[in-house]
């Protein structure tokens, strides 16, 4: 959204101008991107993966996440994803811009965003790399999760238990939202190193970046929608903690015995 809000600011051509707030806020963007691509990516592989292995290993005690767990993958997976983008914002050049094609008389001084230096085009295939990695290891693991279940709905019914809600659909519509988002972005720059290096056609085909930012935006958005609207279980979750019921304590008074006479009791 911040980058889409600076595309209103930019001329275009190759030396685009731009006061030195913009540009670094574009910088500080695109870093902030690259920390939540990945963070978000391990989290997803990582919570696919611990529902699996606590379906496939229902007795083993790592089937019981702790909270203090929880938090701890979450802050170490921040913390790596934050270094890796650090790369990034640190190798990035801002150039002052001599001339710039603009009709009108400039009141800052221009600057703009070095692109597609050979570093960047290398860092951004090893990060491509990443997420076609987890887009592929979060589909094995939704695949065996599948696989799991199905077992276990036979062994119930061979049981003859009572019938829980299947998940089946959902993981499956998780798993291709996931695919198709992470993948896209990870083809994108594998064609763009070794197909469009050194071409005009580079800056061309670097455009449709936003493309993969718009799915993985719409992957992030409707994970919610799917995940309320096939799982029972998260529905009662959010009713759990939106409508949470008032509870009605009943309060009977106990029965009392008085000594009337030494012969006689009376219950009240």
């Amino acid at each position: 959204m911040i980058q889409m809000a600076l595309a209103l600011f930019e001329i275009e051509g190759r030396n685009f101008c731009a006061p030195y707030s913009h540009v670094m806020t574009e910088v500080i963007s695109r870093t902030i991107i690259i920390m939540n691509r990945q963070s978000s990516s391990f989290l997803v592989f990582f919570i696919a993966a611990y529902r699996a292995f606590s379906v496939i290993f229902p007795m083993s005690n790592w089937s019981q996440l702790k909270p203090k767990t929880g938090f701890l993958v979450i802050f170490f997976s921040i913390l790596v994803s934050l270094i890796w983008s650090c790369v990034y914002f640190f190798q990035t050049t801002i150039e002052k811009v001599k001339e710039c094609y603009n009709s009108e008389p400039l009141d800052y001084i221009p600057y703009k965003l070095v692109i597609l230096e050979r570093w960047e085009t290398k860092y951004l295939l090893f990060d491509g790399i990443l997420s076609i990695s987890f887009s592929f290891l979060y589909l094995f693991v939704a695949i065996s999760l599948l696989i799991a279940i199905l077992k276990n709905r036979k062994r119930r019914k061979s049981l003859k238990k009572e019938k829980e809600s299947n998940p089946s659909m959902m993981i499956i519509f998780l798993a291709i939202s996931v695919f198709i988002a992470q993948s896209a972005y990870g083809v994108l720059y594998l064609v763009n190193y070794f197909v469009f290096q050194r071409y005009e056609e580079q800056e061309l085909f670097e455009s449709l970046n936003p493309f993969t930012l718009f799915l993985f935006i719409l992957n992030s958005a409707i994970h919610a929608i799917i995940c309320f609207a096939m799982s029972s279980q998260y529905r009662d979750t959010v009713k759990r903690m939106i409508c949470r019921k008032k509870e009605v304590i009943s309060i009977s008074e106990p029965s009392r015995t008085l000594k009337v006479s030494s012969s006689t009791k009376k219950t009240y």
